[in-house]
């Protein structure tokens, strides 16, 4: 609640959490079976969009290492994970069914070891580390934001989360809201929002592209703050243009209408120099990232989709 913008909070006009919860959980059961886990998401986007598609290069199922795709060895051990990381290709290692940055980490080599997250491990340490990682977790490659998303906060990459509902009558496809999600040193290596405990929202004007102010939480003083600039990097947010914004709303609006099963989906979404990749699906989401930087409320199509979804 006090994450909400003050005029939203005073009317009343958005959607209560648990209750949202409640039937994102029901409306959401088949498309969270379909996509929760990130390689299915992988598989899906490589056949429909795979120019949008994550980098994701393997996948580790127990002991066994599965490239995806390309030529070469397709299975191989756990323990030569190890080897996919060189001086001149980061990766990022997450658990292949889990959200919100749980179990994220960026490795890249350093001299006689790695660097995880930002500490340095020696090779037999890193080794034991490969090994203690879960079941199974996935490997991609590093993705290249954009110098303007860079801009803000270099040190991690800084995602779009769009909120689409599709219904189940139609299959018509509304995008709710998008914020920008900034990172910060709380939320490295992710951008992660942690309602307010982690990174920064920034409102994008779905039909310009403009961004608004970064909001944050002031937890001394429990209350949402704006900064018109990122509270750490001092660069300008607010009132800057997000560069292929026209092609990400048109593209992920086209994916929405064409998910193997509706419902209510989060979409974190990377802005590249030359165009955009989908990081993440959430077939789980959260509404406290993006209702605390714009209004899901505010049109006739979303209340009557949400309507549908016994949301409001």
């Amino acid at each position: 609640m006090a994450l909400l913008p003050p005029d939203i909070r005073t009317s009343g006009a958005f959607l209560r959490l648990t209750l949202f919860q409640r039937r994102r959980k029901f409306y959401n059961r088949m498309l969270y079976s379909a996509l929760h886990n990130k390689i299915s998401q992988k598989l899906w986007l490589d056949k429909i969009c795979p120019e949008a598609a994550p980098p994701m290069t393997h996948y580790v199922s127990g002991n066994r290492l599965i490239r995806i795709g390309g030529k070469g060895k397709p299975v191989g051990t756990r323990s030569e994970a190890a080897d996919l990381v060189r001086s001149d290709n980061p990766i990022f290692i997450k658990p292949a069914d889990a959200g919100r940055g749980v179990g994220a980490y960026q490795v890249s080599s350093g001299k006689e070891g790695v660097l995880i997250n930002g500490k340095f491990l020696g090779n037999a340490a890193f080794q034991q580390w490969i090994r203690e990682l879960p079941l199974s977790f996935t490997i991609s490659n590093v993705i290249e934001q954009s110098k303007e998303t860079r801009s803000f906060f270099p040190g991690a990459l800084n995602t779009v989360r769009i909120m689409t509902a599709t219904s189940f009558l139609d299959y018509r496809a509304v995008v709710l809201g998008a914020v920008l999600k900034c990172a910060t040193s709380r939320s490295i290596p992710t951008d992660n929002f942690k309602s307010g405990a982690g990174g920064t929202v920034s409102s994008i004007d779905l039909e310009t592209g403009v961004l608004g102010p970064c909001v944050g939480f002031d937890e001394a003083r429990f209350e949402r703050t704006l900064s018109d600039t990122h509270p750490e990097t001092g660069a300008v947010v607010a009132g800057e243009i997000l560069p292929h914004w026209q092609e990400l709303h048109e593209k992920i609006s086209w994916l929405a209408s064409i998910l193997p099963r509706p419902g209510v989906v989060g979409w974190d979404v990377a802005v590249r120099d030359n165009g955009i990749t989908v990081v993440e699906i959430n077939t789980l989401p959260g509404i406290d990232a993006v209702q605390s930087g714009v209004s899901l409320l505010d049109t006739e199509a979303k209340r009557r989709i949400l309507s549908e979804m016994r949301m409001i």
